[in-house]
């Protein structure tokens, strides 16, 4: 039997299929030099158990399993975000984690993603301001804003604008998305723009630019329903559903592996891993939703232009 340094290779090697893609993934990861990278790949030195961590979450595999444990009758919740930290750093963290994910899907060969979304994640959308109006809906929420701060005071960092960049990019190549959306899947987000409005807390300029951004996710929006595609060609299928979806939820398949996230928890999604059985239960119950909803991609039929029309009356009417 191989021991756990040889094991770990293997997987390095399974996923960055370059030697040389490889030794560089191992220097950025671990923050070692070129010739230590070598000498991992080559067994000279072995992986100390903090690598081997480090690399098993960033490259998404199992040391259970690859040691020969069986994990189908363990159910696995991660929630990878320390919410003991200070809020940007929080919010930071939940950037990372969704870009790893969506790395890792982007980067897979088969993929079949299902998404019933009560809340548009606009974190995934080369949206800049719905983006920044993202955080300060999480800073409120959570109460991290004093009274009198504006919108326009808070300050997005540069690395939350990069990986901002980054998911959004992963985002636009997942293939195969399967979404369902409810009849609130507008009127959520221009309520509580208006609320923010209200409170003093978006100028009528930002509500100006947020509505413009909110045109721009429209016409994201009218392509899919419209072509089934997103600009980049990418399939998706949206259901309309007559049922509220009162919480995102979301289940993916790629690479023979199955992963779930459930938006219990405000600050961060609770992600079920590394049990087939969980997982297909919560496939299972998202296309149980399907089946009660109406496909309104390339129907061309009346809903589908009464709901494009309505989304486009919702935003229309957030600032005259």
């Amino acid at each position: 039997m191989k021991n756990l340094n040889a094991k770990i290779i293997d997987e390095i090697k399974k996923r960055l299929t370059n030697k040389e893609k490889a030794v560089h993934y191992l220097m950025d990861t671990l923050c070692i030099a070129k010739e230590s990278a070598y000498r991992r790949l080559k067994s000279q030195i072995p992986f100390t158990f903090e690598e081997v961590v480090t690399i098993a979450q960033n490259l998404d595999f199992s040391i259970d399993k690859i040691l020969g444990r069986s994990t189908d009758n363990r159910v696995f919740f991660d929630m990878p975000v320390d919410i003991t930290q200070a809020p940007a750093k929080i919010f930071q963290d939940m950037l990372e984690n969704s870009c790893l994910i969506l790395r890792n899907l982007a980067s897979s060969e088969k993929q079949n993603i299902i998404a019933a979304i009560n809340q548009l994640p606009f974190s995934f959308l080369p949206l800049k301001t719905l983006f920044k109006y993202e955080y300060c809906h999480y800073l409120y929420t959570n109460g991290y804003i004093p009274l009198m701060t504006r919108f326009s005071d808070i300050a997005i960092t540069p690395q939350m604008e990069s990986l901002h960049e980054k998911c959004s990019d992963y985002f636009t190549h997942l293939r195969n998305v399967t979404g369902i959306i409810d009849n609130t899947f507008c009127s959520r987000i221009i309520k509580k723009i208006q609320y923010y409005h209200d409170l003093g807390l978006i100028s009528n300029e930002d509500l100006k630019a947020l509505q413009a951004d909110l045109f721009k996710l429209f016409e994201i929006f009218e392509t899919m329903v419209r072509t089934g595609q997103n600009h980049a060609g990418s399939a998706y299928s949206i259901y309309y559903s007559s049922h509220s979806i009162d919480s995102n939820s979301l289940y993916y398949e790629y690479d023979n592996k199955t992963m779930s996230q459930i938006w219990l928890y405000p600050e961060s999604p609770i992600i079920i891993k590394n049990n087939p059985l969980i997982c297909n239960m919560q496939k299972r119950w998202l296309e149980s939703i399907i089946r009660n909803s109406m496909l309104i991609t390339k129907s061309n039929n009346i809903q589908q232009i009464e709901i494009l029309r309505d989304i486009h009356k919702q935003i229309s009417e957030l600032y005259k």
